[in-house]
C-alpha cells in the first residue's frame, strides 16, 4: 500500500484516451493513483470514467502527488469522472477525482463532464469536494446532475469551512443543470462540511435548461453538522430553480454545531452580506414526506 498504483520520474508524461483505472470485481489498496516528482504531466482526453469500478473495492491513501494535471484533462459531455456500481471507493487522507473548473484546475475553466454517479456503492473522500468552481471563472455546462448517487453512501469530513460543491472566493462560476441529485442514499457531511459553500465574492449562477431543484434528495437521509448551505459576505448566488427539495428523506442539519446552525446560512461582516435571487416561483426550500 506504500507504493502509487502509475509511478512518472523525470520530466515524463501520461497520455490517455481511456480510463485511467477500470475494475470488475477484485480488491486494490495502493498509496495513490499516480505520483510524480513534480516535473511530470498526465493528459486525458476520454469518453470513459477516470476510475470506472463495479463490484470492487479500492482504498487510496490520496489520490495523486507531484503531477501536473492543470487544464489536462477532458471527459465527454456527461462522463463522470468517478463511476462506481456495486462498489467501494476510500481515500484515507482526503482527496478524490473531483470535477475541478477554472484556469489552473484539471477540467480547465469550462466542462461538460460529471463529477461522480454511484450506483449502491459507498465513497469516503476524507477532505474537500466533488466539485469546485475556482480561479476568475468557471462553467460546468451539463444539464445533468453534477453528482448522481442512488441506494449510495457519501461521506466526507474537512476540518475547514468546504463544500461538498465549493466555489473558491473570487470566482464567478456557472452551471446548467441540477448540482445533486441523490436517490434513496446517505450523505454524511461532517465536520466543516457544507452541502453547497459560496466564498467571499465568489458568485454562482444557474443558467441554460437543466430542469428541477439545485440539490434533490429523493429518500435516504442528510446529515450535516454545520450550516447545510453557506453564502459568505460579498458571495452571490443566483438560482432559476429552486435551492433544495427533498422527499421521504431523514433530515439531520446542523447535527454537531449548535443551535445556530441553519439550513441555510447568508452571512454578513462590515464590509457587506451575502446575496441569494432566486428568479422561480417555486418554493426556494422544499421539504416533504
Amino acid at each position: 500500500p506504500d507504493q502509487p498504483l502509475v509511478a512518472l520520474s523525470g520530466s515524463n508524461s501520461l497520455t490517455l484516451k481511456g480510463s485511467l483505472l477500470r475494475m470488475n470485481g477484485g480488491t486494490l489498496t495502493v498509496d495513490s493513483f499516480i505520483a510524480g516528482d513534480n516535473s511530470s504531466t498526465v493528459t486525458i482526453n476520454s469518453n470513459a470514467p477516470l476510475v470506472d469500478l463495479t463490484d470492487a473495492t479500492v482504498t487510496a491513501n490520496t489520490l495523486a502527488v507531484g503531477v501536473d494535471t492543470n487544464g489536462h484533462v477532458a471527459l465527454g459531455n456527461g462522463v463522470p469522472a468517478t463511476k462506481l456500481t456495486n462498489s467501494h471507493l476510500t481515500f484515507t487522507n482526503g482527496g478524490t477525482f473531483d470535477l475541478c473548473l477554472g484556469a489552473t484546475c484539471s477540467f480547465g475553466p469550462t466542462s461538460g463532464a460529471l463529477a461522480l454517479i454511484a450506483t449502491n456503492s459507498t465513497l469516503a473522500p476524507t477532505q474537500f469536494g466533488l466539485v469546485d468552481f475556482t480561479d476568475a471563472t468557471a462553467t460546468a455546462t451539463a444539464t445533468d446532475p453534477l453528482i448522481q448517487v442512488t441506494g449510495s453512501t457519501l461521506t466526507m469530513s474537512n476540518p475547514t469551512p468546504y463544500g461538498l460543491v465549493n466555489v473558491n472566493g473570487g470566482t464567478v462560476g456557472t452551471f446548467n443543470g441540477p448540482l445533486l441529485s441523490a436517490t434513496n442514499s446517505t450523505a454524511n457531511l461532517t465536520g466543516e462540511t457544507r452541502l453547497l459553500q459560496l466564498n467571499s465574492n465568489g458568485s454562482l449562477t444557474r443558467t441554460g435548461t437543466g430542469t428541477g431543484a439545485t440539490f434533490q434528495f429523493a429518500g435516504g437521509a442528510l446529515t450535516t453538522a454545520r450550516d447545510t448551505i453557506m453564502i459568505n459576505p460579498g458571495a452571490t448566488l443566483t438560482l432559476n430553480t429552486p435551492l433544495l427539495e427533498t422527499t421521504n428523506t431523514v433530515l439531520n442539519l446542523g447535527a454537531t454545531g449548535g443551535s445556530s446552525e441553519t439550513p441555510l446560512r447568508i452571512d454578513a461582516n462590515s464590509d457587506g452580506g451575502g446575496t441569494l435571487i432566486s428568479t422561480t416561483a417555486l418554493p426556494l426550500l422544499s421539504f416533504s414526506g
